[in-house]
């Protein structure tokens, strides 16, 4: 799960609204890794890999993924030992369950829902994707509107990009003089109410929350004036 477009975010998503519950096969995993390592799981989907049809395990978390991996920068550097112990106690739960069903008549002929052979564990969160998807609500009209209202001069572009907002001057020196002397945080302060409308569930913070600064300069010379590379 890495884009709100993902049906496994609009899933979690109508947990989160209240409008549907996590899949009652996954509970007892669930009350698991919350018991053992602190954490709130939202929802775990079972699926397989199509390119070599191997099963995977999502686990899906509000905001703790951190926790999860090895390397703070690299969230997807998921910790091999807590792959193994969720997949491992995955594997046990669905063994307890086939054991527990596997005389009775009705079931004999059914085969396994989930294979757990070559298992693949992923972690992610909800909350960072929310906060991207309340930025791409906002209206590109109310953009430009708010770039007019405040009527600065040195401001080149203002551009929305994953959870927050880049306010582009001309110059790096309009940059570095502009993030020193409080224009910053009066341009955070401009935009915030222009996302909080689109934040159902209250995410983001006015006291926590900062736009971002960059200059064309940069944009030109180190991304050859191209959109394309500037976010690649």
């Amino acid at each position: 799960m890495v884009m709100y477009s993902d049906i496994e975010y609009k899933a979690t998503k109508l947990i989160k609204q209240g409008k549907e519950a996590i899949n009652s096969d996954f509970v007892q995993l669930a009350n698991w890794i919350d018991e053992t390592y602190d954490v709130k799981t939202m929802n775990i989907i079972y699926d397989t890999i199509k390119a070599d049809n191997r099963p995977r395990l999502q686990i899906i978390f509000e905001n703790a993924v951190n926790k999860f991996s090895d390397n703070l920068k690299q969230v997807f550097n998921f910790n091999e030992e807590k792959q193994h112990a969720i997949g491992n106690q995955f594997k046990e739960i669905v063994s307890s369950k086939r054991d527990a069903r596997k005389w009775s008549i009705l079931n004999f002929f059914k085969k396994d829902e989930y294979q757990t052979e070559g298992l693949f564990v992923v972690f992610s969160a909800f909350e960072p994707i929310a906060k991207v998807e309340v930025i791409e609500k906002i209206p590109k009209s109310r953009i430009k509107e708010l770039k007019a209202q405040i009527g600065n001069s040195d401001i080149w572009e203002v551009i929305t990009a994953c959870h927050t907002a880049i306010f582009f001057f001309y110059t790096e020196n309009q940059v570095e003089e502009n993030a020193n002397n409080g224009v910053k945080e009066h341009l955070s302060k401009l935009f915030f109410p222009l996302l909080k409308p689109f934040d159902e569930f209250n995410y983001f913070k006015e006291q926590d929350y900062s736009i971002s600064l960059d200059s064309k300069e940069n944009f030109d010379k180190n991304y050859e004036g191209n959109w394309y590379y500037y976010f690649k």
